[in-house]
């Protein structure tokens, strides 16, 4: 499991996960985005199918950096549907309105990552031999600012990065 964190931690190039787990749970408590209807903080029920000893590390559910290059702070954050089972992750650009990056299964809570990128050029796991090869991928993709870390423990990590005008992502592992 160590090895498995430092791993996910030199993928991301992952800066500053000290924060415990209790510390990501009580920044949860407090909503990052109060004026987004149908949408709470994760809260610790939504967490509680995984014993705590077993969640990831440092685990939080918020992040903030300039994840567009304009000197602003931006945040990326997950939140839960007050409708269904779902969770969003949402990105807001120095204040603007928060765009969703990706949503998945309420389930899969426990085991989410969310951290900061270093800028730099990230190999996908196109390019680590993963996926199909009859399919064109992208061999590395570039992070020209602090970008967003997404992923499951121990499973998959995910890189969500600003390429001028939007919001790109690529896998960086299965």
């Amino acid at each position: 499991m160590e090895a498995s964190l430092q791993a996910v931690q030199k993928i991301l190039g992952v800066t500053g996960i000290v924060a415990g787990l209790v510390a990501g749970v009580a920044a949860a408590g407090t909503s990052p985005d109060p004026g987004r209807p149908g949408w709470r903080a994760v809260a610790e029920a939504d967490l509680a199918s995984v014993p705590a000893a077993q969640r990831p590390p440092g685990q939080r559910f918020a992040v903030s950096g300039d994840f567009d290059g304009d000197g602003k702070a931006d945040r990326a954050w997950v939140m839960v549907s007050d409708k269904g089972h779902r969770y969003g992750l949402f990105v807001s650009r120095g204040g603007r309105s928060a765009e969703t990056l990706a949503d998945g299964d309420v389930s899969d809570l426990p085991n989410l990552v969310l951290a900061l990128a270093k800028p730099g050029t990230y190999k996908t796991a196109c390019a680590k031999g993963y996926g199909d090869d009859a399919q064109p991928c992208r061999r590395q993709v570039r992070a020209r600012w602090t970008a967003i870390g997404f992923g499951s423990y121990e499973s998959s990590d995910q890189i969500f990065f600003w390429d001028g005008k939007r919001f790109d992502s690529e896998f960086l592992s299965d």
